[in-house]
């Protein structure tokens, strides 16, 4: 019984981390596509942006099921894992993901919609959104970097 417990809880955690994974991709490339309608066409990328939003709800998801299946396997192995240099450094890299995703992503996204409720395209503005931008491109980027550490991490298990 334990033995299909372990088994299906990392079953749970491959297909979990594989939906975050995921799910950051289709945002990162999403918010690509957002970009290139919103200079063309301002309704259009708004409707893009509200369909990204969508992303955030799918992600969440996953990441519970991640936290949810990793606490199961942890319990199974009783803890044990704990103890070991490369599941501390993944655990600090997860702590790191969640510490960009509720700053750096959050603040990022925040500051695109209070610009996209605003009519203004002064010049001002056009900088303000690229600045945006930018810094959402440097978010994406940064967690997929942090998800490729941690599936290394877990693979090559060291130390």
């Amino acid at each position: 019984m334990i033995q299909t417990l372990l088994h299906l809880s990392l079953v749970v955690h491959i297909i979990a981390i594989s939906m975050v994974v995921g799910i950051t991709i289709a945002n990162f490339v999403a918010f690509k596509q957002f970009w290139k309608l919103y200079a063309v066409n301002r309704e259009q990328g708004l409707s893009a942006f509200r369909a990204i939003s969508n992303f955030q709800f799918i992600g969440m998801i996953g990441l519970l099921l991640l936290i949810l299946s990793g606490t199961t396997i942890l319990y199974v192995v009783e803890w044990t894992f704990l103890s070991l240099l490369w599941f501390k450094i993944k655990l600090s890299i997860i702590l790191l993901i969640f510490v960009n995703g509720f700053t750096m992503g959050r603040i990022q996204t925040v500051k695109l919609q209070a610009f996209l409720s605003e009519e203004k395209t002064s010049s001002e503005s056009q900088h303000d959104i690229g600045k945006i931008k930018r810094n959402m491109q440097i978010f994406h980027l940064t967690q997929l970097t942090l998800f490729v550490i941690i599936i290394i991490v877990s693979v090559f298990r060291f130390g």
